[in-house]
């Protein structure tokens, strides 16, 4: 009666344990799923907001060229131009925000490399003065061929390594 018992018993509680361990995996799937939906969706949005600030940005200077140093101060930030091997893109650096860059989902920038640490680095605009750090990356970040410390100067045109990953700094 026992061997019965067992019989009935081990296949039933396998097919349950099973049971459980595959709505755990389907929970957490869809949960990075969604977690990528919401990356995406917010970079889009980032993209378009960066799109309308510079197109009011330039109707600003062409409308009122005398304003320009105002308009300066109150659009302050830069841009950082990256090239990597799925193509270019275009990233706003508004002043007074640490942007972290990196190829995990949470960064501010998020790069495909493989190269890359998941917090890599991050890059800032303090009083008008831009400064990148590396966040103590595996493979370092480069400023001008050179690698940086804890914090680097960042000039107009500076150009940034992060693994195999170049970026133009730009000021606007």
């Amino acid at each position: 009666m026992d061997e019965a018992w067992l019989r009935i018993v081990v296949p039933a509680a396998i097919a349950g344990m099973f049971s459980i361990v595959t709505t755990l995996v389907t929970l957490k799937l869809s949960a990075r799923a969604e977690r990528r939906r919401l990356s995406h969706e917010l970079k889009m949005r980032m993209d378009a907001w960066q799109r309308e600030f510079a197109s009011r940005y330039a109707e600003l200077m062409s409308n009122n060229p005398k304003q320009d140093g105002a308009l300066r101060q109150q659009f302050s930030g830069a841009y950082l131009y990256v090239k990597s091997k799925d193509g270019s893109n275009r990233c706003f650096i508004p002043e007074g925000i640490k942007m972290t860059i990196g190829n995990d989902e949470t960064c501010d920038i998020v790069l495909d490399d493989m190269l890359l640490s998941r917090q890599h680095a991050i890059i800032e605009i303090v009083d008008g003065k831009a400064y990148v750090s590396d966040l103590g990356s595996t493979n370092g970040s480069y400023l001008d061929d050179k690698p940086i410390g804890r914090r680097a100067f960042l000039r107009d045109g500076a150009k940034l390594q992060f693994g195999e990953v170049e970026a133009v700094f730009r000021i606007i």
